[in-house]
């Protein structure tokens, strides 16, 4: 009876290792950065380095945060942390985020906390090390279609609700052009958005669509990259 006991029990401890394995060896290594949708409350979470350290996610709505590199799957988990009797910190499992597949870089992007609801947090692959001044991404937050339009060189961007794509620009560097944006409303594309923004060396634009006070707001987030690298757009 022990026998078949001992046999069970180390069957179980050998699948429970085996599962552990696998799933190490399906995780990639992966760059972090966070941003918020708009200024606000986000949960205090923390993501696991990969030298079993944590670290704390830091959300801004004004650009994104600075890089982390950790480890994931199919989903990047968030941790909260806890005191214990000892005094000593403990790191729980508080969500996950599905990564898009085969993303090596991606966005966490942050709706912030209100009395309505509690934070919601996507992830958007990017390709941020290798972005030049004219590799925009535009993401669309918003319960409507969208169209983003940048000088009259280029074609409109078009975006459902929930969509994020790339927009690489042309037009003069350090020149500029008006940006158009329209949304559906009422069965029609309406314009909602129109200025004129610069395209500069060592910066490229965010462009972010979100839902507030029923109504479909547009924001450029300058996300400064990482080294001057000049190109022809």
């Amino acid at each position: 009876m022990n026998r078949n006991r001992r046999f069970i029990m180390g069957y179980i401890l050998l699948i429970t290792l085996f599962t552990a394995l696998l799933g190490h060896a399906n995780e990639i290594r992966i760059s972090v950065r966070t941003l918020a949708v708009e200024e606000g409350d986000m949960p205090t979470w923390y993501v696991a380095l990969e030298n079993q350290q944590f670290e704390e996610l830091k959300w801004f709505a004004k650009q994104p945060s600075s890089t982390i590199v950790t480890q994931a799957s199919q989903n990047l988990l968030l941790y909260s942390k806890e005191v214990n009797q000892k005094g000593e910190p403990e790191y729980k499992l508080a969500s996950k985020v599905e990564i898009p597949e085969a993303a090596e870089e991606v966005i966490l992007l942050g709706q912030p906390m209100n009395h309505e609801k509690q934070a919601d947090v996507i992830a958007i692959a990017d390709n941020y090390k290798k972005a030049k001044f004219n590799d925009w991404l535009v993401i669309n937050r918003s319960d409507q279609a969208v169209t983003l339009r940048y000088g009259k060189e280029n074609d409109p961007l078009n975006l459902e609700s929930g969509e994020t794509k790339a927009y690489q620009v042309k037009g003069e560097r350090d020149k500029g052009g008006e940006v158009i944006a329209e949304a559906l409303m009422n069965g029609e594309m309406k314009k909602i958005y129109s200025t004129f923004w610069a395209a500069t060396d060592k910066q490229r634009s965010l462009i972010l669509f979100y839902k507030k006070d029923d109504k479909v707001k547009v924001r450029r987030i300058i996300d400064f990259l990482q080294a001057d690298k000049k190109s022809k757009p």
